[in-house]
């Protein structure tokens, strides 16, 4: 007969008492006899054993979390000091991040597929595109409000129309391919 998972029949708010207990107790040795003893007061009865392979199963998990956390906070620290003053390089990069993560799910053997969590990385996504294709707007109604003003100025100081036209030039492509730059760099 196979061995019955008793942490998995666990409901999950108990379950959660105990991550939480383990995480701050910091998975010590002498922890799990404290946990052991608190649940038993509260009406559940699990062996040492059994608390400390979970604790074991669960502090690898955790650091595995931890490890994710400081991959995405490295990446997201690259993305903005690449971006600069570039925000649609920050959306750009989100979004193939987003698209990283839902790939990984998808394709990890071990995971159980949960929906909520697909739905919330999809509404991301989602919420990203509509960010990025923003930015694009915003930054060609720049473009074109800055080559407004260059023309402007261009009259004004009586530049040759060569030389307008190379200004305006170069400030709406540096408005328009900046942010597109910069993620390329990401």
């Amino acid at each position: 007969m196979p061995a019955v998972d008793v942490m998995a029949q666990l409901p999950p708010e108990i379950l959660e008492r105990i991550n939480a207990r383990l995480i701050a107790r910091g998975f010590g040795s002498g922890c799990y006899r404290v946990i052991a003893e608190e649940l038993a007061a509260e009406g559940v009865t699990l062996s040492l054993r059994t608390l400390q392979r979970y604790g074991r199963k669960f502090r690898e998990e955790d650091e595995e979390r931890k490890r994710e956390i400081a991959v995405a906070t490295a990446q997201s620290l690259a993305i903005n000091a690449a971006a600069g003053k570039q925000p649609t390089a920050i959306a750009t990069a989100s979004n193939r991040i987003l698209q990283h993560t839902l790939l990984k799910i998808q394709t990890d053997p071990d995971r159980d597929l949960d929906l909520g969590e697909l739905n919330s990385l999809a509404l991301a996504l989602n919420r990203s595109a509509r960010t990025d294709r923003l930015l694009d707007e915003l930054a060609a109604k720049a473009a074109k409000a800055a080559g407004k003003a260059v023309d402007k100025v261009a009259k004004q100081h009586h530049l040759t129309p060569d030389t307008a036209a190379a200004v305006k030039k170069a400030v709406t492509a540096s408005i328009r391919g900046a942010g597109k730059e910069a993620a390329a760099d990401v």
